[in-house]
């Protein structure tokens, strides 16, 4: 980054997949503007950001001299993905060390992408169990995966500091937990899920379950995220969409 460019961020609290992003940009010590989007009442302008609404987008101006938030400065770009941005943010800030750098560290930007992978087996099999029905024992199953792919000590590259793999699945636990919690949903299978999360306290489950408590226990993961009321009403109110629209 130069000393005239200037990120804006476009985001929103409840969206785990902005949450990345938001977290990079903490974690790296990033200076950064944020814009939160109402995902329910979308503004007009947001298309000339992300023609496709979703968040979260990141602008990129390498002049900042443009003060206007609702579009893209002559001089900026705007990007979009979760992880295409979480890969951005590592390059645009080597120092943070979100993602190794060089031929030396081929072998450990291969691990951070397969560690991903396992994170999506973890968010598809999480999504599952809050807007399908499907048991909680899914989740255990991807947290085994997960758990496969961790260092004896550490983060996923067994250092002390998060890789950007750590910072892409911590937002989708932490919305399972908040969840199981603190919800009684009825079409959720919330017993499992309170089950779940006490055999992770296991011997079996002793590596995932220190590695994800040092995870949540990170500034950058507690700042970006949502209070679990937040999660349980939205994500309710999203049963409750998709129930009527069958």
């Amino acid at each position: 980054m130069t000393l005239n460019s200037r990120l804006v961020l476009y985001t929103s609290l409840i969206c785990p997949y902005a949450q990345r992003v938001h977290a990079a940009l903490e974690q790296a010590g990033a200076k950064y503007d944020k814009v939160e989007i109402d995902l329910k009442n979308k503004p007009e302008w947001y298309h000339q950001i992300n023609p496709a609404l979703k968040v979260p987008a990141l602008v990129v101006d390498k002049d900042a001299h443009s003060k206007d938030l609702e579009k893209v400065p002559e001089s900026g770009v705007s990007v979009n993905e979760s992880l295409v941005l979480l890969e951005l943010v590592a390059d645009l800030f080597p120092d943070a060390h979100l993602l190794p750098h060089g031929l030396v560290n081929a072998v450990n930007r291969a691990k951070v992408r397969l560690f991903i992978e396992a994170g999506n087996a973890f968010s598809s099999a999480y999504f599952g169990w809050l807007i399908r029905g499907e048991p909680a024992t899914n989740i255990l199953t991807a947290i085994e995966g997960v758990q496969a792919h961790l260092p004896e000590t550490g983060f996923l590259l067994g250092t002390d500091r998060p890789s950007i793999g750590d910072l892409a699945f911590a937002p989708f636990f932490i919305r399972f937990k908040s969840f199981a919690e603190n919800s009684n949903h009825s079409e959720v299978d919330i017993a499992g899920g309170k089950q779940l999360l006490e055999t992770l306290k296991t011997e079996k489950y002793s590596k995932f379950y220190k590695y994800i408590n040092s995870l949540l226990d990170l500034p950058s993961i507690q700042t970006t995220s949502p209070d679990a009321k937040l999660i349980v009403d939205r994500f309710t109110e999203k049963i409750a969409q998709l129930k009527a629209a069958k």
